[in-house]
């Protein structure tokens, strides 16, 4: 199975699409790796729903925000 370094989610932003993008793409990414996620900030998508509610799913310690505005970054811890 391909791993990444670098998983960057910019595609549909109605609710369940970055959702199912980022729960797609989690176990790809690589220890040390970043997701980078688009429009995090912007009231009328469903990004920052999705965003929430997957970091809510997943273990707290296993990740660490680098970056939170109109983007938000993060890196796997492990």
């Amino acid at each position: 199975e391909e791993r990444f370094d670098i998983i960057y989610v910019d595609g549909e932003h109605a609710y369940p699409y970055p959702l199912d993008d980022l729960q797609n793409a989690w176990p790809l990414l690589e220890v040390g790796g970043l997701i980078i996620v688009d429009d995090y900030l912007r009231d009328d998508y469903g990004v920052r729903q999705a965003v929430t509610e997957f970091l809510g799913q997943i273990d707290p310690t296993s990740y660490k925000i680098l970056y939170n505005d109109y983007s938000i970054v993060w890196s796997k811890l492990s």
